[in-house]
């Protein structure tokens, strides 16, 4: 069998196996961003929150972002058109099971969609972000908080303690942000394919 020809010299396919290598330990390290997480990355930025992305593998299961706070790291599990009952799924069927025993045991989970919505349940003046499971009442609402112009999010039935800026509630630190300026700025992250 002859060598292939390849640019001015010969194709040994040693090249095409370190090709092969580098791409395999690319891909298994840092997966590709689909849109909705550059919207989200986006977001993100616009409105001031400190993440990084696909920061750690565990088990079988990483988070597509960690979001950091004053006083903690929460995970952030991305998915399209998903809604609260199908969270409450993944979450047990994905995140608990490989949580488990490791040290983000105790770690809340935000979960994001593929939306951002007008008003909850119980805060109809403040736009859902997703739904947070906050290891003490469940999976419910995220709201999104604007206090001082620095964003934040809580739990709609559990600690309403804002998981950026660690203020709570019972020192009336909740305050609803300008709706119309959130969408504009969800609108402004919008998906670019």
């Amino acid at each position: 069998m002859g060598k292939k020809q390849w640019g001015h010299g010969y194709y040994t396919g040693y090249e095409e196996g370190k090709a092969e290598i580098i791409r395999k330990i690319f891909t298994t390290l840092v997966p590709p961003k689909y849109p909705l997480y550059n919207r989200w990355e986006k977001f993100f930025k616009k409105i001031g929150w400190t993440y990084k992305y696909r920061p750690f593998n565990i088990n079988n299961w990483s988070p597509t972002f960690a979001i950091e706070g004053t006083n903690q790291t929460t995970l952030v599990d991305v998915r399209y058109g998903t809604s609260m009952d199908d969270f409450v799924e993944i979450a047990r069927d994905e995140v608990y099971p490989n949580v488990k025993n490791t040290p983000y045991e105790e770690s809340e989970v935000l979960f994001l969609t593929s939306a951002i919505f007008k008003s909850g349940h119980s805060f109809n003046d403040f736009p859902v972000i997703g739904w947070l499971d906050d290891n003490m009442c469940g999976i419910d609402e995220a709201i999104l908080n604007c206090y001082n112009n620095c964003y934040g999010f809580f739990h709609t039935s559990g600690s309403w303690r804002d998981r950026i800026t660690g203020l709570y509630d019972g020192n009336h630190k909740l305050s609803p942000p300008d709706k119309q300026e959130v969408f504009r700025l969800w609108n402004a992250a919008e998906i670019s394919e």
